[in-house]
């Protein structure tokens, strides 16, 4: 069963959605992570929220980073019929850090290179194995 993690990204220019096809080897999936955390550098993102399906238990994980807090809660799925169970909320240190890791600080040092290729990402709206778009524009 192959899972799409989908990220709403909190930046100055309005939110974003991502999703992310994971990628079955770990090296692949780190790069893709590494890509989506370079268009949060770009972005200049405040925060995020992370959605994905687990297969084992069957559930619903969230989790929301902000340079403040993290916050994370699981659902059950009962699948025939559909039904979900009550939310568990989990406290941070059982949020893998890994997570919390993709929003990068308020400054951050880049190469021209990493640069060229955020600029180029983000105006092509997608990279192998993600796509993202714009879904509000600034309130500002």
């Amino acid at each position: 069963m192959s899972f799409v993690p989908r990220f709403r990204v909190f930046t100055p220019d309005g939110d974003h959605a991502a999703f992310v096809q994971l990628k079955p080897g770990i090296e692949d999936r780190l790069r893709q992570l590494d890509v989506l955390r370079k268009f949060m550098i770009y972005k200049a993102a405040a925060g995020f929220v992370m959605v994905t399906e687990l297969g084992s238990p069957a559930s619903i994980f969230v989790v929301a980073v902000t340079r403040a807090r993290t916050l994370g809660a699981i659902r059950g799925i009962r699948r025939k019929p559909v039904r979900f169970g009550k939310i568990e909320w989990l406290p941070a240190e059982l949020i893998d850090d890994s997570i919390a890791a993709l929003l990068p600080p308020k400054i951050v040092a880049v190469s021209k290179d990493d640069l060229a290729f955020m600029k180029e990402v983000d105006e092509t709206g997608s990279i192998e194995g993600i796509k993202w778009q714009r879904l509000t524009k600034s309130l500002r």
